[in-house]
């Protein structure tokens, strides 16, 4: 049985070879085309999440000075409201009650 084996594979004319050797090597190329696509692919992401971050940052930063901005216009309000006479204030002050 062994001797059957070993002469079938010494039987192999050379365009048998030349056609294993051919589904080895596409085999080969397409592992290869493979993991470059991946590659690429996965460099586009990490670009993109690189700029997804900064622009979140460069956002935020400006929110931050929107909000500080909003709170000392808060604290003006509420200074300037100390100083003035409201209507309600002059309403107060009546002895009007509605519930009569």
């Amino acid at each position: 049985m062994v001797s059957l084996l070993q002469q079938n594979c010494y039987s192999m004319n050379k365009s048998q070879i030349w056609t294993a050797a051919g589904v080895i090597l596409t085999m080969i190329a397409c592992i290869i085309g493979g993991w470059v696509q991946i590659n690429s692919r996965i460099a586009v992401l990490e670009v993109q999440v690189q700029n997804d971050h900064e622009m979140f940052t460069s956002q935020s930063k400006k929110i931050d000075e929107i909000n500080t901005k909003i709170d000392g216009i808060r604290n003006d309000l509420i200074e300037m409201k100390g100083d003035m006479k409201l209507k309600e204030d002059k309403f107060k002050s009546q002895s009007y009650d509605p519930q009569y």
